[in-house]
């Protein structure tokens, strides 16, 4: 590859007495583009429409030949104008917060400009003086003025400045999202509908005003529900190799579903493409150098089951993405050579490292899962019958459903049809509590992320659920179990961690046949008033349909019906969503958490451009060991992070890791042992002037996230 050559000019601004064009498209990736097919000469062209963005947009290339040489290059495409404002907005307001907008203006015209600012007036904010500023700003000078405002209502807005100057003019529009000065709480009702159905959602008399709603979704099969969960799975911090991991696995699924279904979907397909793209270069970096093997941030020592479920998802992802065979391979040839003669494996060390294998059932469970991902990624070592031969050794010691549903997952990949497979089907379908309509499994036990208690119940049943798939047999019963994961999914589309989330959608996705029938509709009703019907065609069976009934909703018992008419079912999910105010929320005192969490800040009334310290401080007051605790500060609106003193806890080894967002600061351990401390301090500047409420900020297990400690929201006033 020789060159890559853009062709770029200046954006003209409106002169100033014509009304100027508004900018308002401000994308991160301009272009994401897998496939480019050249002309015999090896040229392409591609034209695409420039975001309104002022800036130098970086564009890389990568390509390979007929005879398998590769290439790659770098280039820029600079967008400019002479003239312009830009709106330093935060991304999101607490309601009733009160700040000082800065609006900067850009003159790099040779001569001076008179410019009249006008801020378009909206019914979500309430503006402290005049909407019309008339300023100078001479020849090559950058000036800035201020509007103070009031966020008034709640929802996601727009705010439009123009700025006409004597020669020049321009304008921008920003988007934020004001959000309610309260608790969220998300009651969820998922279930199967094949008729007309009541449910119920009640709306507290003290939630905030304005702020409540009432979701319906519908998934006429189950692909729809997968693909909902590919934005819900993003919404989790993905910080380690695991979170990395499963976060990236839904979109292998999918498509991968595209592909083998032949069901083509040119957006979804792209959007998934390029978050497998982004997923495998940053996958790969958690490789430890030093031996081999993947750990869940990349250091020593490498972690043999996590290693393994790695080689799952490469394996996985070579199907549909491509993935460096040598990368396979050299996965593979370590956990091979980690076998012990006796055809076992045993992890070694301590903490969570050891995970799947010292706390429960000795090396048995470790030997299936380590086993089941060579034999999956199509390993042809002799380790994999030494692998099988250790577990059937060794079946009798499975007593618990998380160790069966690994040794029946590499069962049925080894031995699917043997009567051993059939056998271990059997004990695991024994262990399951079963209903008229559903069929689960507590674990009884941690899994190798450490989850416990609900997260690792829904883990287990959906490992299951996917070797049940897999297996084929006793449908009935699979049927119920999958019933259960429907019901058990949130909000969001997921299921409480990655792991669930992951196994559930694996094996929503195997077991994917049925569904509505050819021609079917759903009526909505909100309390007596009919919201919308939705039809459903053979063409569109696999699009998730939502509505918002926010129109509809009261304080107290709210009724939705569903109508369902056609043959076959499909499933459904009401959810509900209202916010309690912060001074009426009455939160556990956090000695009495399993996981205790301070924020505390040096100062809370500061002048601009002055730091604050942030002190956050974790406690582990349980006597078990807090496996991958996470830590998620609020960060406050118009504030910068300053992140030397975070990136000197990781160096110190204090933390793992930790990740700077717009909202917040995301801090990663990966244990805390019984009774443990750990303090973080860091720094934050203010911009600008504002009296403000921070986000809130949270820690849990990130495998157990309903192990949740919280802290409300402070106050924070910013002067001139």
């Amino acid at each position: 590859m020789d060159k890559l050559e853009a062709a770029t000019f200046d954006a003209p601004a409106a002169p100033g007495g014509d009304a100027p064009r508004v900018r308002e498209y401000f994308p991160e990736t301009l272009l994401w583009n897998p496939e480019m097919v050249t002309n015999e000469q090896g040229e392409a062209e591609i034209r695409l429409p420039i975001a309104d963005s002022i800036t130098t947009w970086r564009t890389s290339v990568m390509g390979n030949g007929l005879d398998g040489q590769l290439g790659s290059t770098t280039s820029s495409i600079k967008v400019f104008q002479d003239f312009f404002v830009d709106i330093d907005l935060p991304v999101a307001l607490t309601q009733n917060d009160r700040l000082e907008i800065p609006v900067a203006i850009y003159n790099y015209m040779p001569v001076a400009q008179e410019v009249k600012l006008t801020l378009k007036q909206e019914p979500w904010f309430t503006l402290d003086g005049s909407p019309l500023q008339t300023t100078k700003v001479d020849a090559g000078q950058v000036k800035v003025v201020y509007y103070k405002m009031m966020a008034k209502e709640i929802g996601k807005h727009a705010l439009l400045v123009t700025a006409k100057g004597t020669k020049l003019s321009d304008a921008i529009r920003r988007t934020i999202d004001v959000q309610p000065d309260g608790k969220e709480s998300r009651p969820t009702i998922n279930d199967r509908l094949d008729g007309q159905v009541d449910r119920h959602i009640s709306i507290p008399a003290n939630a905030i005003e304005g702020a409540s709603t009432i979701f319906v979704k519908l998934y006429p099969g189950a692909f729809s529900q997968v693909v909902e969960g590919l934005d819900g799975i993003l919404r989790m911090p993905n910080g380690c190799f695991e979170q990395t991991s499963s976060t990236t696995y839904p979109n292998i699924l999918v498509l991968d579903y595209l592909k083998q279904s032949k069901k083509l979907n040119p957006e979804l397909q792209m959007k998934a493409e390029q978050y497998i793209n982004v997923g495998y270069q940053r996958l790969v970096t958690f490789e430890v150098k030093d031996g081999g093997g993947f750990s869940w941030f990349g250091d020593n020592p490498a972690h043999q089951i996590l290693t393994a479920y790695g080689l799952l998802e490469f394996s996985d992802m070579s199907k549909v993405h491509e993935v460096d065979p040598a990368l396979i391979a050299r996965t593979q040839n370590w956990l091979a050579s980690k076998q012990q003669p006796d055809g076992s494996w045993e992890e070694k060390g301590s903490g969570i490292a050891e995970g799947i294998i010292n706390r429960q059932t000795g090396a048995l469970r470790s030997t299936a899962y380590i086993t089941w991902a060579l034999a999956e990624s199509g390993y042809k070592g002799g380790q994999v019958a030494k692998g099988v031969t250790y577990v059937k050794e060794k079946l009798s010691e499975a007593k618990d459903p998380y160790t069966l549903a690994v040794i029946l997952n590499m069962m049925v990949r080894v031995e699917k049809e043997s009567n051993l497979t059939e056998k271990v089907a059997n004990e695991l379908i024994a262990l399951a509590t079963t209903t008229d309509k559903v069929a689960y499994w507590d674990a009884k036990t941690q899994t190798f992320t450490g989850a416990n208690q609900i997260g690792a119940d829904l883990e287990t049943t959906g490992m299951a659920a996917y070797a049940l798939a897999q297996w084929g047999r006793n449908t009935g019963f699979l049927n119920k179990v999958l019933t259960h994961l429907i019901q058990s999914k949130d909000s969001f589309g997921t299921w409480t961690s990655t792991q669930g989330t992951v196994w559930s959608m694996k094996a929503l996705l195997t077991a994917s046949k049925g569904g509505a029938g050819d021609k079917a509709s759903v009526t909505v009703i909100a309390n007596g008033k009919k919201a919308t019907t939705f039809n459903i065609t053979p063409e569109d069976s696999d699009v998730m349909r939502q509505i918002d009934l926010k129109e509809f909703v009261k304080a107290g018992d709210n009724n939705i019906r569903l109508e369902y008419k056609g043959e076959g079912s499909l499933l459904y999910q009401v959810t509900g969503r209202y916010y309690t105010p912060w001074n009426q929320v009455e939160l556990p005192r956090p000695e009495f958490q399993p996981l205790e969490l301070k924020v505390n800040y040096d100062k809370t009334t500061l002048a601009q451009d002055e730091t604050v310290t942030v002190n956050v401080t974790i406690k582990n007051r349980t006597d078990k060991i807090a496996e991958m605790p996470l830590v998620d500060v609020g960060v406050p609106p118009g504030f910068t992070v300053i992140p030397d003193k975070l990136q000197g806890a990781v160096e110190n080894k204090v933390i793992s890791k930790f990740t700077v967002a717009a909202r917040q600061v995301i801090l990663y351990l990966t244990e805390l042992q019984p009774g443990q401390e750990v303090s973080v301090s860091y720094q934050v500047k203010a911009k600008y002037p504002l009296r403000a409420q921070t986000p809130l900020s949270k820690a849990y297990p990130y495998y157990n996230p309903e192990k949740v400690a919280t802290v409300a929201p402070t106050g924070i006033i910013v002067r001139k």
